[in-house]
């Protein structure tokens, strides 16, 4: 594809050079010529202009699938690496939730998981999926949760049909800053699912919400910036 641009952009150098060099006495043959090479050169142009945008697509698509590679690697590494005995310290003072939407779309609920199933995860973070084990969440939202950060984590299951995706596979995906600091207040587990290819479709891709409190968020920093303050 790229040495075909370069062709056509020679030609278009080439006829554009000859536009610019060749005699043109105002005859009929000469206004004829004239015509019909700055319709070809227009339609190099054109051909040139569309040819860019094809390479630009391909080098797009290139870039994302490196991404994506990058992505998978990191993922397939960090697979199982916190203890069960970590995610249960974590979950102290992070929540599970699950997102509901309301009034048309237009509203976002955040329900928590029950203590029945809170209690279950906790005993077995690594065996307990939030679709069949631990699903059942309170009656009652909580407000006040902003979008922090999409989390991307591997979840293996024995079928699509039957995902069965754990907590642990969900911290084991998130960034280590984001935890050491405690950036977020709530895991909120997504439907949907992508499968890999040459995993007998047993491996898949699947997303998370990291939701952030407002107000301890604002307690967070406030903190932080008074102890930056003493630190002067």
């Amino acid at each position: 594809m790229e040495k075909l641009l370069e062709d056509y952009e020679r030609r278009l150098d080439t006829i554009t050079e000859t536009i610019e060099t060749i005699s043109n006495n105002g005859s009929p043959n000469d206004i004829g010529k004239m015509a019909r090479l700055n319709a070809k050169a227009s339609e190099y142009r054109t051909f040139i202009a569309e040819l860019n945008k094809v390479v630009r697509k391909a080098d797009e698509e290139e870039a994302e699938e490196e991404d994506r590679i990058t992505i998978l690697c990191r993922l397939y590494y960090g697979y199982e690496k916190i203890s069960d005995d970590d995610i249960r310290d974590y979950l102290k003072s992070i929540k599970i939730v699950k997102r509901e939407k309301q009034a048309g779309g237009t509203v976002t609920k955040y329900y928590p998981l029950n203590a029945a199933s809170m209690k279950k995860i906790k005993a077995r973070p690594r065996t307990i999926s939030l679709t069949f084990d631990a699903e059942k969440i309170t009656p009652r939202a909580i407000s006040g949760f902003e979008e922090y950060k999409t989390v991307t984590y591997l979840c293996k299951s024995s079928s699509r049909f039957f995902l069965k995706p754990d907590i642990g596979e969900i911290f084991d995906a998130i960034d280590f800053h984001d935890l050491m600091s405690l950036k977020f207040d709530a895991i909120c587990f997504l439907n949907g699912y992508e499968t890999l290819p040459n995993t007998d479709g047993k491996h898949h891709i699947m997303y998370a919400l990291l939701l952030t409190n407002v107000k301890a968020k604002q307690k967070r920093e406030k903190e932080k910036a008074i102890q930056e303050l003493h630190q002067l």
